[in-house]
């Protein structure tokens, strides 16, 4: 009688052993499956930093693909940007980029004009505060002393439509960060005497070309 029993008993320890081995080797699978992906997705990070690493800026050009202004002063206002131009159409990283705006102005306008500027640029997921960070001089107590000490003769500004000075937008690099695409967002307020003359915005955007500085 008892014989019957062992034996049953040591079939069912023979069952269980085969299923935790059984269960070890999809365990042991599985495990060399994720250090399989492990191991490809660490290839791709590397493989992605060293193409950004390898490759000269200098052979990288962007695009510009499109541009925009809006005039976010007050309708009251002397002065209201009425279109922008950007230059050069191809730009690479570290760069600059160069945005002028024409202006319509409803008055003739004297001495002195302050300007107070902020310029953000995004490369990739990183955006950059230029003026905080103090790679562009962004506040001009008076753009017409600024402009005569160059030997410009801006003011009085005359009424009608004019094109303003151009601003140059330095666009830094980021190292080990692979850029694809490339937004510069500027603003410009006008005043005097505490009043505001005008305000107005500009949005560039780039992308990534493929082309290379020597086949231009």
């Amino acid at each position: 009688m008892f014989s019957g029993e062992i034996s049953e008993l040591k079939k069912v320890q023979f069952e269980i052993i085969a299923i935790q081995n059984q269960n070890l080797q999809i365990f042991e699978d599985q495990l060399d499956s994720f250090e399989q992906n492990i191991l490809v997705l660490g290839n791709s990070v590397q493989l992605l930093f060293s193409r950004q690493q390898n490759n000269d800026s200098s052979s990288k050009l962007y695009r510009v693909v499109g541009s925009s202004y809006s005039d976010c002063g007050a309708s009251g206002d002397s002065i209201h940007i009425s279109g922008i131009s950007v230059s050069p159409d191809t730009i690479s990283i570290p760069g600059t980029i160069v945005i002028t705006a024409s202006i319509t102005n409803t008055a003739n306008i004297s001495a002195p004009i302050k300007a107070d500027v902020s310029v953000k640029v995004k490369v990739s997921i990183i955006t950059i505060d230029l003026c905080a960070e103090g790679l562009i001089n962004c506040s001009f107590a008076d753009v017409c002393a600024d402009a005569s000490a160059t030997g410009i003769s801006l003011c009085p500004v005359p009424a009608g439509t004019i094109s303003v000075n151009q601003l140059s937008i330095p666009i830094p690099a980021i190292p080990s960060v692979p850029v694809d695409k490339v937004t510069v967002e500027a603003k410009a307020v006008l005043s005097q005497n505490g009043a505001e003359l005008g305000c107005g915005e500009a949005t560039v955007k780039a992308d990534f070309n493929q082309l290379e500085l020597n086949h231009f």
